[in-house]
Protein backbone atom coordinates (compact mmCIF):
# COMPACT_ATOMS: atom_id res chain seq x y z
CA UNK A 1 0.00 0.00 0.00
CA UNK A 2 1.03 3.58 -1.13
CA UNK A 3 1.37 6.62 1.30
CA UNK A 4 2.36 10.16 0.67
CA UNK A 5 4.51 11.62 3.67
CA UNK A 6 6.12 15.41 4.00
CA UNK A 7 10.01 15.41 2.79
CA UNK A 8 12.07 15.50 5.97
CA UNK A 9 15.99 16.63 5.85
CA UNK A 10 16.27 12.76 7.18
CA UNK A 11 14.99 11.53 3.75
CA UNK A 12 17.72 13.37 1.63
CA UNK A 13 20.28 9.87 0.96
CA UNK A 14 16.81 7.56 0.37
CA UNK A 15 15.59 10.22 -2.26
CA UNK A 16 18.82 10.62 -3.67
CA UNK A 17 19.46 7.02 -3.80
CA UNK A 18 16.02 7.02 -6.16
CA UNK A 19 16.70 9.81 -7.69
CA UNK A 20 20.15 8.75 -9.21
CA UNK A 21 18.98 5.55 -10.11
CA UNK A 22 15.97 6.86 -12.13
CA UNK A 23 15.51 6.00 -15.40
CA UNK A 24 17.60 8.72 -17.64
CA UNK A 25 18.81 10.33 -15.26
CA UNK A 26 22.74 11.02 -14.87
CA UNK A 27 23.96 12.76 -11.37
CA UNK A 28 25.24 10.89 -8.99
CA UNK A 29 23.58 9.96 -5.64
CA UNK A 30 25.89 12.70 -3.72
CA UNK A 31 25.02 15.52 -6.23
CA UNK A 32 21.63 14.74 -5.67
CA UNK A 33 22.22 14.82 -1.85
CA UNK A 34 23.91 18.46 -2.79
CA UNK A 35 20.75 19.31 -4.68
CA UNK A 36 18.48 18.95 -2.38
CA UNK A 37 20.81 21.30 -0.04
CA UNK A 38 20.81 23.92 -2.43
CA UNK A 39 16.85 23.61 -3.07
CA UNK A 40 16.45 23.96 0.83
CA UNK A 41 18.65 24.57 3.44
CA UNK A 42 20.61 26.72 1.56
CA UNK A 43 17.94 28.67 0.04
CA UNK A 44 17.28 32.58 1.80
CA UNK A 45 13.62 31.71 1.46
CA UNK A 46 13.53 28.18 3.00
CA UNK A 47 12.47 28.38 6.26
CA UNK A 48 11.57 25.55 8.68
CA UNK A 49 7.84 25.16 8.10
CA UNK A 50 8.10 25.45 4.36
CA UNK A 51 7.16 21.93 3.36
CA UNK A 52 9.88 20.44 1.06
CA UNK A 53 7.63 18.40 -1.12
CA UNK A 54 6.40 14.87 -0.85
CA UNK A 55 7.98 11.10 -1.35
CA UNK A 56 5.27 8.63 -2.02
CA UNK A 57 6.42 5.15 -0.21
CA UNK A 58 5.54 1.50 -1.22
CA UNK A 59 5.74 -0.07 2.45
CA UNK A 60 9.24 1.24 3.42
CA UNK A 61 10.49 1.99 -0.22
CA UNK A 62 10.54 5.11 -2.54
CA UNK A 63 8.21 5.19 -5.25
CA UNK A 64 8.00 9.08 -5.99
CA UNK A 65 8.68 12.52 -5.13
CA UNK A 66 7.50 15.80 -5.62
CA UNK A 67 10.27 18.57 -4.47
CA UNK A 68 8.34 22.16 -4.10
CA UNK A 69 11.66 25.04 -3.71
CA UNK A 70 10.48 28.62 -2.45
CA UNK A 71 11.15 31.71 -3.94
CA UNK A 72 10.13 35.24 -4.16
CA UNK A 73 8.81 37.65 -6.66
CA UNK A 74 7.41 40.63 -6.63
CA UNK A 75 3.60 40.81 -7.40
CA UNK A 76 1.30 43.87 -7.28
CA UNK A 77 3.72 45.99 -5.49
CA UNK A 78 4.22 43.19 -2.61
CA UNK A 79 6.84 40.33 -1.90
CA UNK A 80 5.21 36.78 -2.30
CA UNK A 81 6.67 33.79 -1.62
CA UNK A 82 6.11 31.19 -4.52
CA UNK A 83 6.25 27.39 -5.14
CA UNK A 84 8.41 26.08 -7.43
CA UNK A 85 7.44 22.63 -8.89
CA UNK A 86 10.65 20.39 -9.77
CA UNK A 87 11.49 17.25 -9.94
CA UNK A 88 8.54 14.68 -10.27
CA UNK A 89 9.99 11.23 -10.39
CA UNK A 90 7.43 8.10 -9.96
CA UNK A 91 7.80 4.94 -10.79
CA UNK A 92 5.81 3.73 -13.89
CA UNK A 93 3.42 1.30 -11.96
CA UNK A 94 2.46 4.47 -9.97
CA UNK A 95 2.04 6.70 -12.13
CA UNK A 96 -1.69 6.81 -11.56
CA UNK A 97 -0.72 8.65 -8.28
CA UNK A 98 0.29 11.59 -9.98
CA UNK A 99 -2.77 13.80 -9.73
CA UNK A 100 -2.69 12.81 -5.80
CA UNK A 101 0.92 14.67 -5.81
CA UNK A 102 -0.55 17.35 -7.09
CA UNK A 103 -3.74 17.68 -5.51
CA UNK A 104 -1.66 17.15 -1.81
CA UNK A 105 1.31 19.59 -2.78
CA UNK A 106 -1.45 22.10 -4.17
CA UNK A 107 -3.42 22.27 -1.34
CA UNK A 108 -0.77 23.19 1.00
CA UNK A 109 -0.05 26.44 -1.62
CA UNK A 110 -3.30 27.47 -1.79
CA UNK A 111 -2.46 30.66 -0.82
CA UNK A 112 0.34 31.11 -3.20
CA UNK A 113 1.28 31.20 -6.85
CA UNK A 114 2.95 28.29 -7.95
CA UNK A 115 5.14 27.46 -10.59
CA UNK A 116 6.30 24.69 -13.17
CA UNK A 117 8.24 24.76 -16.28
CA UNK A 118 8.12 21.12 -17.43
CA UNK A 119 8.35 20.66 -21.26
CA UNK A 120 6.34 16.74 -20.61
CA UNK A 121 3.25 16.79 -22.56
CA UNK A 122 2.03 14.36 -20.18
CA UNK A 123 2.47 16.68 -17.01
CA UNK A 124 1.49 19.93 -18.78
CA UNK A 125 -1.78 17.94 -19.68
CA UNK A 126 -2.04 17.40 -15.50
CA UNK A 127 -1.11 20.85 -14.73
CA UNK A 128 -4.17 21.94 -16.68
CA UNK A 129 -6.48 20.11 -15.20
CA UNK A 130 -5.38 21.74 -11.96
CA UNK A 131 -5.76 24.89 -12.99
CA UNK A 132 -2.70 25.91 -14.17
CA UNK A 133 -2.24 28.30 -17.28
CA UNK A 134 0.61 28.63 -19.59
CA UNK A 135 2.34 31.68 -19.54
CA UNK A 136 4.19 31.78 -22.45
CA UNK A 137 3.71 29.66 -25.33
CA UNK A 138 6.45 30.30 -27.24
CA UNK A 139 9.60 32.89 -26.90
CA UNK A 140 11.54 34.79 -29.36
CA UNK A 141 15.09 33.88 -28.73
CA UNK A 142 18.11 35.83 -30.04
CA UNK A 143 21.27 33.75 -31.59
CA UNK A 144 24.85 34.95 -31.64
CA UNK A 145 26.83 32.31 -32.98
CA UNK A 146 30.48 32.59 -31.61
CA UNK A 147 32.41 29.60 -32.77
CA UNK A 148 32.91 29.24 -36.81
CA UNK A 149 33.32 25.80 -36.73
CA UNK A 150 29.93 25.30 -35.09
CA UNK A 151 28.11 27.75 -37.86
CA UNK A 152 30.36 25.70 -40.61
CA UNK A 153 28.71 22.58 -39.67
CA UNK A 154 25.34 23.67 -39.05
CA UNK A 155 25.46 25.53 -42.57
CA UNK A 156 26.82 22.10 -43.79
CA UNK A 157 23.82 20.02 -42.57
CA UNK A 158 21.32 22.69 -42.38
CA UNK A 159 21.88 24.71 -45.93
CA UNK A 160 23.42 21.51 -47.75
CA UNK A 161 26.59 23.84 -48.19
CA UNK A 162 30.03 21.49 -48.93
CA UNK A 163 32.33 22.22 -46.38
CA UNK A 164 35.09 24.13 -48.48
CA UNK A 165 31.99 26.32 -48.62
CA UNK A 166 30.29 26.67 -45.11
CA UNK A 167 33.75 27.13 -43.32
CA UNK A 168 34.52 30.70 -45.20
CA UNK A 169 30.70 31.71 -45.30
CA UNK A 170 31.11 30.80 -40.95
CA UNK A 171 34.09 32.63 -40.87
CA UNK A 172 33.21 35.90 -42.79
CA UNK A 173 30.05 35.77 -40.34
CA UNK A 174 32.06 35.56 -37.10
CA UNK A 175 34.62 38.28 -38.07
CA UNK A 176 31.58 41.09 -39.00
CA UNK A 177 29.89 39.92 -35.37
CA UNK A 178 33.17 40.71 -33.92
CA UNK A 179 33.62 44.02 -36.00
CA UNK A 180 30.33 44.81 -34.58
CA UNK A 181 31.14 43.69 -31.32
CA UNK A 182 33.87 45.91 -31.16
CA UNK A 183 31.73 49.31 -31.75
CA UNK A 184 28.83 50.98 -31.02
CA UNK A 185 26.58 52.75 -28.86
CA UNK A 186 27.52 51.06 -25.71
CA UNK A 187 31.76 52.28 -25.24
CA UNK A 188 30.09 55.76 -25.93
CA UNK A 189 27.93 55.76 -22.53
CA UNK A 190 31.48 54.93 -20.45
CA UNK A 191 30.34 51.37 -19.29
CA UNK A 192 31.88 48.74 -18.42
CA UNK A 193 31.42 44.94 -18.05
CA UNK A 194 32.88 42.39 -15.95
CA UNK A 195 32.48 38.71 -14.06
CA UNK A 196 31.51 39.11 -10.73
CA UNK A 197 32.51 36.55 -8.37
CA UNK A 198 30.05 37.93 -5.44
CA UNK A 199 26.38 39.88 -5.51
CA UNK A 200 27.21 41.87 -2.52
CA UNK A 201 25.07 44.96 -1.30
CA UNK A 202 25.55 47.04 -4.20
CA UNK A 203 22.78 44.75 -6.05
CA UNK A 204 20.40 45.30 -2.69
CA UNK A 205 20.91 48.75 -3.60
CA UNK A 206 20.28 48.22 -7.41
CA UNK A 207 17.25 46.38 -6.52
CA UNK A 208 15.61 49.19 -4.40
CA UNK A 209 15.83 51.75 -7.28
CA UNK A 210 13.93 49.29 -9.56
CA UNK A 211 11.76 46.83 -7.37
CA UNK A 212 8.33 48.98 -8.57
CA UNK A 213 9.49 49.04 -12.19
CA UNK A 214 7.38 46.27 -13.12
CA UNK A 215 4.25 44.24 -10.97
CA UNK A 216 4.91 41.04 -11.89
CA UNK A 217 8.86 40.06 -11.68
CA UNK A 218 11.14 37.96 -9.69
CA UNK A 219 12.78 38.95 -6.62
CA UNK A 220 16.49 40.17 -7.53
CA UNK A 221 18.18 41.23 -3.91
CA UNK A 222 21.87 39.82 -3.60
CA UNK A 223 20.61 36.80 -1.52
CA UNK A 224 18.58 35.64 -4.08
CA UNK A 225 21.66 35.94 -7.13
CA UNK A 226 24.44 34.60 -4.34
CA UNK A 227 22.40 31.35 -3.76
CA UNK A 228 21.74 30.84 -7.68
CA UNK A 229 24.90 31.55 -8.44
CA UNK A 230 27.21 30.47 -6.30
CA UNK A 231 25.29 27.52 -4.32
CA UNK A 232 23.59 25.44 -7.42
CA UNK A 233 25.81 22.60 -7.40
CA UNK A 234 24.26 21.03 -11.11
CA UNK A 235 24.63 24.74 -13.44
CA UNK A 236 27.36 26.66 -14.00
CA UNK A 237 25.99 30.22 -13.54
CA UNK A 238 28.01 33.69 -14.61
CA UNK A 239 26.77 36.84 -13.53
CA UNK A 240 28.11 39.93 -15.04
CA UNK A 241 27.55 43.47 -13.96
CA UNK A 242 27.60 46.55 -16.03
CA UNK A 243 29.31 49.95 -14.36
CA UNK A 244 28.96 53.47 -15.28
CA UNK A 245 31.89 56.05 -14.78
CA UNK A 246 31.74 56.08 -11.48
CA UNK A 247 31.68 52.35 -10.75
CA UNK A 248 28.18 52.57 -10.06
CA UNK A 249 26.15 49.27 -10.45
CA UNK A 250 23.54 50.38 -13.35
CA UNK A 251 22.91 46.42 -14.33
CA UNK A 252 23.65 42.89 -14.36
CA UNK A 253 23.39 39.70 -16.89
CA UNK A 254 22.59 36.45 -15.64
CA UNK A 255 23.69 33.45 -17.81
CA UNK A 256 24.24 30.01 -17.80
CA UNK A 257 26.00 27.14 -19.70
CA UNK A 258 24.24 24.63 -20.74
CA UNK A 259 25.57 21.77 -23.19
CA UNK A 260 24.41 21.23 -26.68
CA UNK A 261 22.99 18.39 -28.08
CA UNK A 262 25.23 18.17 -31.41
CA UNK A 263 28.19 18.38 -31.61
CA UNK A 264 29.02 16.11 -28.73
CA UNK A 265 30.62 18.22 -26.15
CA UNK A 266 29.76 21.58 -27.36
CA UNK A 267 28.26 24.35 -24.91
CA UNK A 268 25.76 27.42 -25.44
CA UNK A 269 25.63 30.53 -23.04
CA UNK A 270 21.68 31.24 -22.02
CA UNK A 271 20.93 34.30 -20.97
CA UNK A 272 18.47 33.92 -17.75
CA UNK A 273 17.79 37.53 -16.55
CA UNK A 274 18.82 40.83 -17.91
CA UNK A 275 18.31 43.66 -15.38
CA UNK A 276 19.41 47.37 -15.21
CA UNK A 277 18.26 50.43 -13.41
CA UNK A 278 17.68 52.41 -16.68
CA UNK A 279 15.21 52.37 -18.90
CA UNK A 280 17.12 52.76 -22.09
CA UNK A 281 19.06 50.12 -24.05
CA UNK A 282 23.21 50.51 -23.48
CA UNK A 283 23.52 48.66 -20.51
CA UNK A 284 21.73 45.65 -22.29
CA UNK A 285 23.71 46.44 -24.91
CA UNK A 286 27.00 45.88 -23.65
CA UNK A 287 25.77 43.16 -21.11
CA UNK A 288 24.91 41.40 -24.27
CA UNK A 289 28.36 41.99 -26.15
CA UNK A 290 30.07 40.83 -22.85
CA UNK A 291 28.31 37.65 -23.11
CA UNK A 292 29.02 37.15 -27.08
CA UNK A 293 32.70 37.82 -25.92
CA UNK A 294 32.88 35.51 -22.77
CA UNK A 295 31.61 32.90 -25.36
CA UNK A 296 34.42 33.49 -28.03
CA UNK A 297 36.95 33.38 -25.34
CA UNK A 298 35.61 29.90 -23.76
CA UNK A 299 34.91 28.76 -27.24
CA UNK A 300 31.38 27.99 -27.06
CA UNK A 301 28.59 27.32 -29.77
CA UNK A 302 26.44 30.54 -29.26
CA UNK A 303 24.89 33.01 -27.16
CA UNK A 304 21.21 33.05 -27.19
CA UNK A 305 18.98 35.65 -25.83
CA UNK A 306 15.36 35.19 -24.95
CA UNK A 307 13.11 38.25 -25.27
CA UNK A 308 11.91 38.80 -21.77
CA UNK A 309 11.38 42.78 -22.81
CA UNK A 310 10.74 44.53 -25.56
CA UNK A 311 13.79 46.76 -25.04
CA UNK A 312 15.95 43.21 -24.78
CA UNK A 313 15.16 42.91 -28.00
CA UNK A 314 15.88 46.11 -29.50
CA UNK A 315 19.12 45.24 -27.45
CA UNK A 316 19.88 42.07 -28.43
CA UNK A 317 19.14 43.46 -32.59
CA UNK A 318 21.91 45.61 -32.24
CA UNK A 319 24.48 43.99 -30.53
CA UNK A 320 25.15 42.07 -33.28
CA UNK A 321 23.85 39.73 -35.86
CA UNK A 322 21.63 37.29 -34.44
CA UNK A 323 19.67 34.92 -35.86
CA UNK A 324 16.03 35.12 -34.53
CA UNK A 325 13.82 31.89 -33.89
CA UNK A 326 10.76 31.37 -32.28
CA UNK A 327 11.03 28.59 -29.89
CA UNK A 328 8.00 26.64 -27.64
CA UNK A 329 7.92 27.86 -23.85
CA UNK A 330 6.72 26.14 -20.75
CA UNK A 331 5.86 28.58 -17.91
CA UNK A 332 2.76 27.15 -16.02
CA UNK A 333 1.81 29.13 -13.18
CA UNK A 334 -1.23 28.73 -10.82
CA UNK A 335 -2.08 31.79 -8.83
CA UNK A 336 -4.34 32.29 -6.21
CA UNK A 337 -7.79 32.66 -6.99
CA UNK A 338 -8.69 36.24 -7.96
CA UNK A 339 -5.11 36.75 -9.54
CA UNK A 340 -5.34 37.11 -13.19
CA UNK A 341 -1.46 38.22 -14.91
CA UNK A 342 -0.12 37.66 -18.45
CA UNK A 343 3.92 37.14 -18.87
CA UNK A 344 3.42 39.66 -22.16
CA UNK A 345 2.41 42.61 -20.25
CA UNK A 346 4.07 45.57 -19.95
CA UNK A 347 3.93 45.59 -16.25
CA UNK A 348 5.88 41.99 -16.53
CA UNK A 349 8.72 40.64 -16.44
CA UNK A 350 10.24 37.49 -15.24
CA UNK A 351 13.79 36.20 -15.11
CA UNK A 352 14.65 32.49 -16.71
CA UNK A 353 14.80 30.28 -13.60
CA UNK A 354 11.60 30.09 -12.28
CA UNK A 355 10.36 26.58 -12.04
CA UNK A 356 12.88 23.70 -12.80
CA UNK A 357 14.82 25.62 -15.72
CA UNK A 358 17.64 26.31 -13.34
CA UNK A 359 16.66 24.83 -9.93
Amino acid sequence: MTKLFPIQATDYPSLAAFCSTFPGENLSSDMWERRFKFWWEENPVFTPDWVRGWVLLDGSRVAGMLADIPSRIQLLGHEVTVSNISTLRILPMHRKETSFFLETLLAHARARPVFNTTSNPEMAAVLRSFRFRNLAEYFVEHLFVTDASFLARQLQQKKRLPWVLAFPVARITRLTQQLRCRTGISKMEGLQVRILENSGPEFDRLWQKTDQLFSFTNRRMSCDLQWIVRANPVRHLILFGCYDQNETLVGYGLFVRCPEEYPAKSFRLVCLDLWSERLTMPPYIALIRAAIRFSEQNHLSMTVVPQYDEIIGRAASLSGFPIRRTKPAAIYCRFPRGVTLGINSEKSRLSGYLGDAVL
